[in-house]
């Protein structure tokens, strides 16, 4: 993965750049007052290769690995008693410095059930794409529109919110859902991705579903910077795979189709330049 890492080329403030890229949880004041750091495990990491893992002959290719995208790696998470956990300022944090480094893409597969509104604007606010998770439900998915987790539930015009599509085309049982504000579902279900320590393993979750849309949309920007997020939104969703399993389950009642979304980009692209 480190062949496709973006690198820095300016200020990154009181933010420590590591092996594994830039770290909004815990900066140089607080890392240098620790023994030792438990970083978060391979959630990232399994992410990543799902979006760009590149052509090595090992492992897996990415879906946007022959585009020569660039990852932007930046840790919101930790490890805390088992539990995955972060603080959506180091998220706010980290969406803006994204925006100001030129990130044209964003994937968050993570979620809370906490309102922030400080959230919401710098979402809505961007001129980004966001890729979110629809979140597991503890074992059993719950609809989120009627009990939000965010941003999966932010309804705005630069988000995407994905579900856990099983192999066999059902929505996995664990998966969040929702009309009104989960958009489609993609692939989620015994995923086989990157891990740390140069491996490679089997991951399932909307946290591994968000990434199959980010890397069909990191392909989409990759054939014109002149298309607005908003449109690759419009693209993506549009050209999914209807079917009678996600009909009342999701926005589009359908599943990711990354070939019909880029063929429509393509059709995009060919109309914006005539």
């Amino acid at each position: 993965m480190q062949d496709v890492k973006w690198a820095p080329t300016g200020d990154i403030g009181n933010h420590r750049e590591e092996d594994y890229g830039i770290d909004f949880y815990m900066d140089e004041n607080h890392a240098n007052n620790v023994e030792e750091t438990v970083f978060e495990t391979s959630h990232g990491t399994r992410c990543a290769g799902i979006i760009a893992a590149n052509d090595n002959a090992k492992g897996i290719i990415g879906i946007a690995a022959m585009a020569k995208v660039k990852l932007m790696s930046l840790r919101i998470l930790d490890i805390e008693t088992g539990e995955i956990t972060g603080e959506v300022d180091s998220l706010i944090e980290a969406i803006t410095f994204a925006e100001n480094n030129g990130a044209s893409v964003c994937n968050i597969s993570a979620s809370t059930k906490l309102y922030s509104a400080a959230l919401e604007s710098v979402i809505k606010n961007s001129k980004m794409l966001f890729v979110v998770s629809a979140g597991n439900g503890n074992g059993r998915g719950v609809n989120i529109d009627k009990s939000p987790v965010y941003p999966a539930a932010f309804n705005f015009d630069n988000v995407i919110t994905v579900a856990n599509l099983n192999y066999d085309g059902q929505l996995n049982k664990t998966s969040n859902f929702g009309v009104r504000t989960v958009d489609l579902a993609a692939p989620g279900t015994c995923i086989y991705t990157t891990n740390v320590n140069n491996t490679y393993s089997y991951s399932t979750g909307t946290s591994m579903a968000a990434p199959m849309v980010t890397g069909v949309s990191a392909l989409i920007f990759s054939l014109s910077e002149d298309i607005p997020s908003e449109k690759v939104k419009e693209i993506i969703v549009d050209s999914v795979t209807a079917t009678e399993a996600l009909d009342q389950v999701v926005r589009s009642s359908g599943m990711l189709n990354g070939a019909n979304a880029i063929e429509s980009a393509l059709k995009y692209k060919t109309e914006l330049y005539n």
